[in-house]
């Protein structure tokens, strides 16, 4: 007896989609939507501590920036950059005309001064 002639006598039933078992489908539900549940908990966890360090980051930039700006008006001149300077101990950066083509070098709206956003870009 041939193999193709065997196959054909064994009674194959072909089942409609729609005769999937009940439980194995809610356990792939089940499995569906504790994968996304985990996937969903770990990217908010991403994201909280992506947020702390931006935080932290900002909180020590400013606390860098406040070192400078000793008159507490939003900017850093030469003169407070000159202070800065020769607090620590660099004479020659802290002449008052190399301390004026350092802030120029970083001024980047043309107003002679070192505002935050342009400490920040410097930094």
């Amino acid at each position: 007896m041939a193999a193709s002639t065997y196959l054909n006598r064994l009674p194959i039933k072909k089942l409609p989609i729609t005769t999937v078992p009940v439980p194995l489908v809610i356990h792939g539900l089940v499995g569906f939507f504790l994968l996304y549940i985990i996937f969903d908990w770990g990217r908010k966890f991403l994201n909280f501590l992506s947020q702390s360090q931006k935080t932290t980051k900002s909180k020590d930039l400013g606390e860098a920036f406040d070192v400078f700006d000793e008159n507490r008006d939003g900017f850093i001149d030469e003169m407070e950059l000159q202070r800065v300077m020769c607090a620590l101990g660099l004479t020659e950066a802290a002449e008052l005309e190399n301390c004026r083509k350092m802030i120029l070098a970083f001024d980047q709206n043309g107003d002679g001064k070192i505002d935050f956003g342009e400490f920040v870009e410097m930094i």
